[in-house]
């Protein structure tokens, strides 16, 4: 089971997944254009509605990019980082199934954790039997006392292989059943267990309990730490020369037939971004913006994405601090 961790939200592991082949034919750029359009594939053909559908599954993006990781230059040191990427992953995906079978434990349908097994049957072990309620003459505990039972005979067509059963039969108007609930104690309890039986059962169970939650926070942690080395493979000051600045969201809301359409563009100059909505323009946070693009919680999300080179970037924001110096002279 995979539970949505930082790893499994990591690019490098899906597409290593999905195509190992990507490790053997591989495309690297030895120049890179000053404009990067990315088409997010938000929709895709049902087959068996015979129509298309729209995709709402979140996809997060980061405001700053770094292309060195696909340039030819580096590709020695990239494709190491990768082959280690893929070790990483098949060992997470080990310890994934390790710490399922703790989490989903039996061999039935229904499977829940074991710590939390093991914690109900110790609750269980510890529960003192209630004292049976006494006995009222005539009834018990609100039902009627029980009796005697009636007899019928049965025979079949040909009056053969008579079948005698028994029916309740009514006391004082009431009809009686073969067991007493007298004898059932309010809340389950162990009953006829001495102390020696019970207290090897009770250190069986606490220790048993306690390898399991060692064994589970034991996975977890290295399931973790896995995750934050895959996180880290390309956080590498070399790794960090060619930057590219989100510059453009395009984003659809609705579904594959049809929609309404506006765009997120940032301003270097004012150091934020604006929201172009028809003939609407307006200034918008970048927590609007994830809320809207990201997808996942409702209709919208973005369908593409234009990021620029540094050069650009600092011509934008060079350029538009002289215009706005100028407009205010």
């Amino acid at each position: 089971m995979c539970t949505m961790s930082r790893a499994c939200n990591h690019p490098a592991f899906w597409l290593l997944r999905a195509f190992p082949y990507l490790l053997v034919f591989q495309r690297w750029f030895t120049k890179l254009p000053p404009v990067l359009t990315f088409e997010l594939s938000r929709f895709e053909f049902n087959q068996s509605l015979g129509q298309p559908e729209k995709i709402h599954s979140k996809l997060e993006f980061s405001q700053v990019i770094y292309m060195d990781r696909f340039l030819h230059s580096n590709k020695e040191l990239i494709q190491a980082r990768r082959e280690e990427i893929k070790k990483l992953t098949d060992r997470m995906a080990l310890l994934q199934q390790k710490l399922e079978r703790y989490m989903r434990y039996g061999s039935g349908a229904g499977r829940f954790p074991l710590r939390d097994m093991l914690l109900y049957v110790l609750e269980f072990a510890s529960t003192k039997p209630t004292p049976a309620e006494p006995h009222v003459k005539g009834h018990t505990s609100g039902m009627p006392p029980v009796h005697s039972r009636g007899i019928v005979i049965q025979t079949t067509e040909n009056d053969e292989d008579a079948v005698a059963s028994s029916y309740p039969e009514p006391v004082d108007g009431l009809y009686q059943f073969p067991w007493d609930p007298v004898e059932i104690p309010e809340y389950p309890a162990p009953r006829g267990v001495t102390e020696d039986e019970m207290s090897l059962v009770m250190t069986c169970l606490q220790r048993w309990r306690k390898e399991v939650e060692q064994d589970i926070q034991g996975l977890q942690d290295s399931i973790a730490l896995l995750e934050e080395t895959i996180e880290l493979m390309y956080v590498d000051p070399s790794l960090h020369q060619v930057p590219y600045h989100l510059h453009a969201v395009l984003v659809h809301e609705g579904q594959a037939n049809a929609g309404h359409y506006w765009a997120y563009i940032y301003n270097p100059p004012r150091k934020s971004w604006l929201k172009y909505n028809d003939i609407s323009v307006t200034e918008a946070s970048w927590e609007e913006l994830e809320r809207d693009s990201f997808g996942g919680l409702k209709n919208a999300s973005a369908y593409c994405l234009m990021y620029i080179d540094e050069v650009l970037f600092r011509c934008a924001a060079g350029n538009g601090a002289e215009m706005l110096a100028g407009a205010a002279s």
